[in-house]
């Protein structure tokens, strides 16, 4: 009896701008642990027939719309593969060529061909289940629009405050809420609190979370994808924080931190006894640049005190350190009587890094906090700082 000739699967090509599918997976696999502890976590997703790419690990899952300008012909069918995401970015970020097809044989291919001219590459197929999809966009909860840029800016000024050690709880994160027309996005290491207000989009005053900083990175390659679009913040009554553009073509979910931000409008408030001036933030910068390079050691306690110019009378922050001094000249906004204060410059530089332009400070004495504040021209951001003060058994600057 003759043998059934078995039934040969038709190959599936789909060609793409190499370009634009690099930069895709790049905000994919951005985010990706570099040694996973599961396999599903350092790959990628690539299913034509549904349109999309996407990518999941323990911090966040994502699924990105193949735009149909970056696709140049052909498709498939049916199937889907599953491959290392470092290792198709960096594939695809080496090749010189402008377009590039995926090949692929069969419902379950074994792998999938990366294609140019000159060039055939194979990439295994992994062995995993689907991976996991984001909360579908109309599931009801707390959302609030806002500048995809604005936004960026605010966590890039919020982020340095955040708790850096290792677990999860709220002063490792960042906290997002509204308040009518604004947005505040704060983060706080229980030394030092940073927060950025931006314009919402528009105003909504019923949402919340606390979102853990280790995203930052994820976070804000999303942002830069989705800009200049608005972005919508979305939390859904079950699940993480939904990041997405208004055709749901970018949706980034993100696990929230259960737990409780401490409350900080009472700390932001600033007392009207304070003495206030403003300063070149750029000059402090460069001040705060030079002490912490003067000395080899952990040069980190400044102390901050107004001066007068005896030749001219103008008025002078004089920084000092153990290592030396540098007087700014600064503009006296009130003439509250105020002490010498003494800060870890490292917070000071974490914020005048992050801005540009005059900056008011406020000072009262050593036992009280450092506030600093930038007003913005919309829709960047705003700025509040508090540095909490160093102990009087600090080592004293010379």
């Amino acid at each position: 009896m003759p043998a059934t000739a078995e039934k040969k699967e038709t190959r599936q090509d789909t060609t793409f701008d190499r370009k634009a599918l690099h930069n895709l997976l790049s905000l994919l696999a951005r985010g990706l642990p570099r040694t996973p502890i599961r396999p599903e976590w350092g790959c990628v997703e690539v299913d034509i027939v549904a349109g999309h790419l996407a990518a999941h690990c323990g911090d966040f899952r994502a699924q990105l719309h193949i735009p149909p300008t970056a696709v140049k012909g052909g498709g498939w069918s049916e199937g889907r593969v599953c491959v290392e995401a470092g290792r198709l970015v960096r594939l695809l970020g080496n090749m010189p060529h402008e377009e590039v097809t995926f090949s692929i044989r069969g419902s379950r291919p074994a792998h999938m061909l990366v294609r140019a001219e000159g060039v055939v590459y194979k990439l295994a197929n992994l062995d995993i289940p689907r991976l996991p999809a984001v909360s579908p966009p109309a599931e009801p909860g707390q959302s609030v629009e806002v500048s995809a840029s604005a936004l960026a800016e605010a966590i890039k000024i919020a982020h340095p405050a955040a708790d850096q050690t290792a677990g999860r709880y709220s002063l490792h994160g960042l906290h997002l809420r509204s308040t009518e027309d604004r947005l505040l996005v704060e983060a706080t290491d229980g030394r030092r609190l940073h927060r950025a207000v931006c314009d919402l989009e528009p105003p909504n005053a019923s949402f919340s979370a606390l979102l853990p900083a280790c995203t930052t990175p994820v976070v804000l390659g999303a942002l830069a994808h989705i800009d200049p679009e608005p972005v919508i913040l979305h939390v859904p009554k079950k699940g993480g924080l939904q990041l997405r553009d208004h055709d749901n073509s970018c949706i980034f979910e993100f696990p929230l931190i259960d737990g409780k931000f401490p409350k900080t409008d009472d700390i932001i408030d600033c007392h009207e006894d304070y003495l206030e001036f403003t300063i070149d933030s750029t000059a402090v910068r460069s001040t705060l640049d030079r002490i912490l390079c003067v000395d080899s050691g952990e040069v980190r306690v400044a102390q901050l005190e107004l001066t007068t110019d005896p030749d001219n009378g103008n008025v002078q922050l004089q920084i000092a350190c153990s290592a030396g001094h540098e007087q700014i000249p600064v503009q006296l906004l009130n003439d509250e009587p105020y002490e010498p204060v003494r800060i870890d410059c490292r917070y000071l530089r974490d914020v005048v890094k992050v801005v540009q332009g005059d900056v008011t400070l406020a000072v009262h004495g050593p036992e009280n906090a450092l506030r600093i504040y930038h007003e913005a021209q919309s829709p960047k951001p705003n700025l509040v700082a508090v540095i909490m003060p160093l102990a009087s058994t600090e080592d004293e600057p010379q």
